[in-house]
């Protein structure tokens, strides 16, 4: 290991360290409670130790190497690699071509390392997948080595591999749903709020379906979506009917969403990563190559082509095709028309001329030209040399006028004259996008990031449109401004319409009245039940006068303000002052007595508050806490300790 690792480059330093680590190590084994004697470990890396998996990785590369530049041992020909092992930690794959010359190199090779390093190979459990030997040369195989074969399938990392390539999606996408119903049944047993089963399902059940995405980018089987997204809606809504359409809770939290995962949104954001990685030149990603051979085409030339003159190999091409018609139904959602600024010259299959390099060069220094290259504000920028260039020659002229005369041609010429959209600039930087999945995800909602039918409702109801930047706090307002979950759910059901009110129980049940339930006088609206029933009223009335007792500020009673958290008070210190908190607890109360003709009671606002800190104090680190205790809860707490909480309790009652 020593060895290897001075090999690789790490200083004396670095290794003195290494030598104090595994110089002589001992390890003891707890058997029952008690531990036993101290033994020698004379091989392997320390367990638990974050540096050991890093370590393993290195001094498995000489094996590597060594097997990569065997000239004895074939694998795949990509377009300008030979691809003859994958590794994961200790999960060996090799593609051999000829195995009957190969896997005897291999077992050579794995024999010599394992007497230099100790490392073993359990042949018993090592497999072998058929994909193209007949059956004499696999019975001969067979009997020289003592791998297990497959009948047809073989698992690597998670996933299933098979010889005929259209069934590997259903032998992975399918199973994983009886493995999500089996989680959801286990998560439903316990009690979790309507929110956070939203968070189950982010944190617990997303991660292993885009690594299936992600890993395996073919079509997914029909009806797997759908189905996906039933699991989804049924476990949020615990098998009851849903209260909410399916593409509002799609919507990001900004939106007034729920953000739940659009598992069809990451299908596109999955192949439109693929897209960014065919862009960037530079990639060492080695799977690039293998798509390139089977394409017969660049990668960086595919996605801005003409449908036309996509060539038929790359249509045929599985991982290739499939991320081609992903794009294809993406345009649309980008407002992309089908000629862009991005259409290569070079490399074009439609332009019969070759770009001259010395003309390439005059525009940009990238290794293919676009169509963008050669407009600047919508003109033509000429290939006339100036001051530090040379003046162009007939050729370089000539091959000018053909990509202009090719340009001119095309249909949609408009199309290539249009500004970059947010996504091809990412194309036109040709590096890997940091978060790519989250970020490409984020913009694609953006294209559909109208706010929820029910926006419209309160508009209606209090006869005013209120603007969307108003609508923007609220959402903010509700979805953080407090760790209690079930308050934060509260107020979403409030401002979603959730709650039954008797003139929308009327027109499902025939002997219902549309009469309030409480003050049993006027039509009980949704507005009614919340704001102006009188028995409502002074519920929050009281609300504003604590207000006004927390802060000194003379609040108007509207439902804008006390419902909707829309204020026209600077944005920064509504943020950081009680009342967020405050209409946050309020607004829990009345649904506990929705169908009773009880007041709501004030003192389970001043409970809940008390929840709502203590919640706080625990999320944030002491330091933080004292900043934030001073800023928002130091007159609240000086408020319930004095006798100014009881006078206004008495004040209250005696109004009542």
């Amino acid at each position: 290991m020593r060895l290897t690792l001075a090999k690789f480059g790490l200083d004396a330093t670095f290794l003195s360290w290494i030598d104090a680590i595994y110089d002589n190590p001992t390890g003891r084994v707890r058997v029952n409670g008690a531990l036993t004697d101290s033994f020698q470990v004379r091989n392997g890396t320390r367990q638990g130790c974050p540096l050991s998996p890093l370590l393993f990785a290195l001094t498995l590369e000489p094996l590597l190497s060594s097997i990569r530049l065997n000239p004895l041992i074939t694998g795949i020909r990509g377009y300008s690699l030979h691809h003859k092992v994958s590794a994961y930690a200790d999960d060996l794959l090799f593609m051999l071509t000829d195995p009957a010359v190969s896997l005897q190199e291999v077992v050579s090779e794995l024999d010599t390392y394992g007497a230099l390093s100790g490392f073993k190979i359990n042949m018993n459990k090592s497999e072998i997948l058929n994909i193209s030997l007949r059956g004499t040369d696999t019975a001969a195989l067979k009997h020289r080595f003592p791998f297990r074969w497959c009948a047809e399938k073989l698992c690597y990392l998670g996933i299933w591999l098979h010889a005929d390539v259209s069934r590997i999606t259903s032998l992975n996408f399918l199973p994983i749903l009886s493995v999500i119903r089996q989680d959801m049944r286990d998560w439903s047993s316990k009690y979790i709020s309507w929110l956070d089963r939203v968070g189950v399902l982010k944190m617990n059940v997303l991660p292993c379906l885009l690594y299936l995405v992600q890993t395996i980018p073919l079509q997914v089987p029909r009806g797997w979506l759908a189905e996906v997204r039933k699991l989804f809606l049924n476990f949020v809504w615990a098998g009851k009917r849903a209260r909410l359409r399916f593409t509002t809770m799609f919507k990001p939290i900004s939106s007034g969403g729920l953000a739940l995962p659009d598992l069809g949104s990451y299908l596109y954001v999955n192949h439109l990563t693929r897209l960014l990685d065919w862009m960037d030149q530079g990639s060492t990603r080695r799977w690039l190559d293998l798509e390139w051979a089977l394409a017969e085409c660049p990668l960086w030339a595919l996605p801005c082509l003409l449908q036309r003159h996509v060539p038929l190999s790359s249509r045929r091409a599985p991982a290739v095709g499939c991320t081609l018609r992903y794009w294809l139904r993406a345009r649309p959602l980008f407002a992309l028309s089908p000629s862009s600024p991005l259409l290569p010259l070079s490399h074009n299959p439609a332009l019969l001329s070759v770009v001259s390099a010395l003309v390439r060069l005059r525009f940009t220094t990238s290794s293919c030209l676009r169509a963008h290259h050669l407009f600047a504000d919508g003109q033509w920028i000429p290939l006339a040399g100036g001051q530090e260039t040379p003046a162009p020659t007939f050729a370089e002229s000539f091959n000018y006028a053909q990509l202009r005369s090719f340009l001119c041609s095309l249909p949609y010429k408009s199309g290539l004259l249009r500004q970059l959209t947010q996504f091809e600039k990412y194309c036109v930087l040709g590096n890997s996008l940091t978060r790519s999945l989250s970020t490409l995800y984020s913009m694609l909602q953006t294209f559909s990031a109208d706010l929820p039918s029910f926006v419209g409702w309160w508009d209606d109801m209090l006869g005013d449109n209120l603007p969307e930047k108003h609508w923007a706090k609220t959402f903010y307002f509700v979805a953080s401004r407090s760790p209690v979950s079930r308050f934060r759910e509260s107020s979403y059901k409030l401002i979603s319409l959730w709650y039954t009110f008797p003139v929308q129980t009327v027109r499902f049940c025939i002997s219902a009245t549309d009469i309030c339930w409480r003050c049993n006088l006027v039509r009980g609206t949704y507005l009614h039940m919340w704001w102006s029933c009188s028995r409502i009223r002074p519920f929050w009335e009281a609300i504003r006068k604590l207000a006004c007792h927390l802060t000194g500020l003379d609040l108007v009673l509207d439902p804008r303000l006390f419902l909707l958290g829309q204020t026209d008070l600077p944005y920064k210190s509504f943020k950081w002052s009680i009342l967020p908190r405050l209409f946050l607890a309020a607004r829990s109360v009345p649904p506990l007595f929705w169908k009773s003709n009880l007041a709501s009671p004030l003192r389970e606002v001043l409970l809940r508050m008390e929840l709502i800190r203590s919640a706080e104090q625990l999320l944030y680190p002491k330091d933080r806490w004292d900043e934030i205790f001073l800023r928002i809860w130091f007159y609240w707490s000086e408020f319930v300790s004095s006798s100014k909480c009881t006078e206004w309790l008495q004040e209250v009652h005696d109004a009542g």
